[in-house]
């Protein structure tokens, strides 16, 4: 409160943040490296000025980012630059309009086109492909457009830079850019906006766009924020204009983030159209490792409590690992809560499956190449290990979605959070204090909009096969849950070979059930189909005997393992 009086008694000429703003900054805004400092006043001193190209020069150029339409008035308030080749539009973050910058955001054309969509893509996705954004530095918390919109009462908040230059060109309302698109709101860009009355939310990217949308306004303020629910009759602001729509009209569709726990049909309507409509999309996020459990489960999704078991042995966090990994190289932001193993052996394990090398085997060089690519995933680790107490555990969960804007959350697993044997009474203490621990991760993936992934180890019977009646405890965590995976062990005849399989046992989404073959794969750590890592280890060995070409090649091997490379 004080940092906003102190900003309210600043004369409009000033030309800094406000001392609040700037000391907050101070504390969350990761320092750019040499290197991005260095590249980016160098991209920024090369380039050339939106005013000094000619129209027949820049319309070509410009028609190449979809932004043909765009006026040169509203290029040269944001202080676009275009490089000497032609190939990027530079576009510097400022606070205010003669202030130095602290950021840039470039966007590209997409010469990839054809390895970048998915075949299943939808419409709205697909635009969003055929250009590619970058910031320098990675990351950082500065708003494009910000210096625009200072000083005023209401905004737009896009995920594009396309969206706010499109909103600039179309709207009266002033609109920014968030620098990390939809899948995170820093703390300190909130900085930035504390100071808006009205908060009008429109990120475009379908049903995952609305859900972060109405995760950021948590954070913002309910009160404050309105939703504009991106469809086929309200995309993007840049789709709009592309699809001749009224972007004006557009934005008087945007609602009000209601109470939470009330709501009407004429606010659920859009996305019951949507179930009906795009029900791939709608699905969630499909594994690209694991298509058998995506044609069963039908996609990953927000929001749900997925109970995970299995024999002891059996290879559970190995699964999970592998399970998760699929999802983060897609940007589903995840936390891991392994309470069985450090975080160390994990992080070794998933870096195994994430290259499909035996990094014991490799050299340092290798080593950093693949650790390089593995630290850009958004995959965050909860610092407990052996027994804790679930009102910690719930206390790490709910700062991580906050902070981290975390979708997808694992706990392995639940007995570590029911207290030693000798603090409970009897055994019916016990049963009873599971289904409270299964109730508290019921309400937080519901509250907050998450995926829960919770380990329960079965009970322990003599039985061949297991069934969700298997599941230690009561029935609360099998009716609680929205998905119930068990990892089926079976011995054979022969004692040195096992028959593992994944069993979807309750599928409250879509109602299908059945199984999932695995095949574990030793050297790799992967339960993966064998055409889904092949390709990644004959192109990281590749990597390994070229030092010259190291990053570009793993790359390109990471990416083609997140897309299904075995085509």
């Amino acid at each position: 409160m004080k940092a906003l009086g102190a900003s309210k008694l600043k004369s409009e000429k000033t030309k800094i943040c406000p001392p609040g703003i700037t000391q907050h900054l101070s504390q969350y805004t990761p320092t750019a490296s040499t290197a991005e400092a260095n590249e980016m006043r160098q991209l920024w001193n090369s380039a050339q000025p939106i005013h000094s190209l000619s129209e027949e020069t820049l319309v070509p150029f410009l028609d190449k980012l979809r932004l043909g339409d765009l006026s040169m008035d509203t290029l040269e308030k944001v202080g676009a630059k275009i490089n000497l080749n032609l190939e990027q539009l530079i576009l510097p973050c400022l606070t205010t309009k003669d202030a130095p910058f602290h950021s840039i955001k470039i966007i590209t054309p997409n010469r990839n086109q054809s390895d970048t969509i998915e075949p299943d893509s939808g419409p709205e996705l697909d635009e969003y492909y055929r250009v590619e954004e970058k910031n320098i530095p990675k990351q950082h918390p500065w708003l494009l457009g910000y210096h625009l919109a200072k000083n005023k009462d209401e905004v737009i908040v896009t995920a594009t830079a396309a969206d706010t230059l499109t909103a600039l060109d179309c709207l009266a309302v002033p609109a920014v850019c968030l620098p990390s698109g939809i899948s995170n709101l820093p703390l300190a860009t909130m900085a930035f906006l504390e100071s808006f009355r009205k908060i009008t939310l429109w990120l475009g990217h379908g049903v995952q766009g609305a859900d972060c949308a109405r995760a950021f306004a948590r954070k913002l303020g309910e009160k404050r924020c309105r939703l504009i629910r991106s469809s086929e009759e309200t995309p993007s602001a840049l789709q709009c204009r592309m699809k001749g729509k009224n972007v004006a009209q557009v934005l008087k569709t945007a609602l009000p983030m209601t109470h939470k726990a009330v709501t009407t049909f004429s606010s659920l309507r859009k996305d019951v159209y949507a179930e009906i409509t795009q029900s791939s999309t709608v699905a969630g996020v499909r594994w690209r490792r694991f298509p058998v459990l995506s044609d069963l489960l039908k996609g990953h999704r927000r929001g749900e409590l997925t109970v995970f078991t299995g024999p002891t042995g059996a290879g559970k966090t190995t699964f999970l690992s592998e399970y998760s990994l699929d999802l983060c190289m897609q940007d589903v932001r995840t936390l891991w809560g392994s309470f069985e193993i450090r975080n160390v052996r994990l992080a070794k394990m998933m870096l195994q499956q994430f290259s499909g090398l035996m990094l014991e085997s490799e050299t340092r060089e290798m080593f950093n190449v693949v650790a390089d690519e593995f630290e850009k995933l958004p995959m965050y680790f909860l610092a407990f290990h052996g027994q804790q107490d679930v009102t910690s555990v719930l206390e790490a969960m709910s700062y991580a979605v906050y902070v981290h804007d975390i979708s997808h959350i694992v706990i392995d697993n639940l007995q570590f959070m029911m207290g030693t044997s000798s603090s409970e009474h009897s055994s019916m203490d016990r049963y009873y204090r599971q289904d409270q621990i299964i109730g508290s991760f019921r309400r937080f993936a519901t509250d907050n909009n998450v995926h829960v992934t919770l380990v329960i180890h079965p009970r322990k019977e003599a039985m061949d096969e297991l069934s969700a009646s298997s599941i230690f405890g009561g029935a609360k965590a099998s009716q609680e849950a929205d998905n119930v995976l068990i990892l089926q062990d079976k011995r054979t005849n022969d004692p040195t070979c096992r028959r593992k399989y994944l069993e979807v046992a309750k599928n409250r989404y879509a109602g299908d059930l059945g199984v999932m073959p695995l095949e574990f794969h030793k050297e790799s750590l992967s339960f993966a189909p064998r055409n889904k890592r092949t390709a990644s280890t004959k192109v990281a060995a590749a990597a390994a005997a070229n030092n010259n070409n190291k990053v570009n090649q793993f790359t390109s091997s990471s990416l083609q393992s997140g897309r299904g490379r075995a085509q």
